[in-house]
């Protein structure tokens, strides 16, 4: 509280870049991005992870201490980045970011594959505090879009936002969202199952 050094990570790996980092409800720090090649989370053991393509995403969860619990990464063979990452009232894990192809959001035996529109899709998926995949989701079109932040409320329902370019199908609904310019800001919201509710655009 003083400002005092207390504890540091580095993270080996080819053009490695961390884009998100939050605590969560138990002081434990979890952090998202993208990497080249190869990456590891642990000091001790150097267990690395090796891309799938160019560019992959990665998550990852620390303990208050600074030693690591846990990581993961997904991709696809093209270009995926790990953008934020958020927490609901039970401490799982929502991960937003792109991804461009073809990727699996699990983290576990059973694939969840999910195919970009066109350019680069929006993706938002959720895991249990031990990393075990629960869900994911993707949204996009002809265009580039990204998933940029992630919020839950109290009834689990996630607050899903980013920016997209021409038009945005809203899966699960009759939505399509149109941009007024290059880019413009999207905001789904999807209920604990994954399912849309409700799309705006600004």
């Amino acid at each position: 509280s003083n400002g005092s050094f207390v504890w540091g990570k580095g993270i080996p790996g080819i053009y490695a870049y961390v884009k998100g980092i939050e605590v969560d409800n138990i002081g434990n720090p979890y952090i998202t991005g993208y990497f080249e090649d190869s990456i590891s989370f642990n000091s001790v053991t150097n267990n690395y992870h090796f891309s799938q393509g160019y560019r992959d995403v990665f998550f990852a969860k620390y303990n208050s201490s600074g030693t690591s619990e846990w990581s993961h990464t997904i991709g696809s063979t093209l270009f995926d980045k790990g953008l934020n990452l958020n927490f609901d009232n039970s401490n799982n894990l929502y991960v937003v970011g792109e991804f461009y192809g073809t990727i699996n959001l699990s983290t576990g035996p059973i694939p969840d594959m999910h195919v970009s529109a066109g350019g680069t899709d929006a993706f938002v998926a959720k895991y249990l505090p031990n990393g075990s995949f629960v869900l994911g989701e993707h949204f996009g079109g002809t265009g580039n879009d990204s998933g940029m932040e992630v919020v839950i409320d109290n009834s689990s329902n996630i607050y899903f936002s980013g920016i997209f370019e021409g038009t945005m199908p809203v899966n699960g609904t009759s939505i399509t969202l149109t941009s007024n310019g290059d880019d413009d800001v999207f905001l789904i919201k999807l209920d604990g199952t994954g399912t849309a509710i409700q799309a705006e655009s600004f």
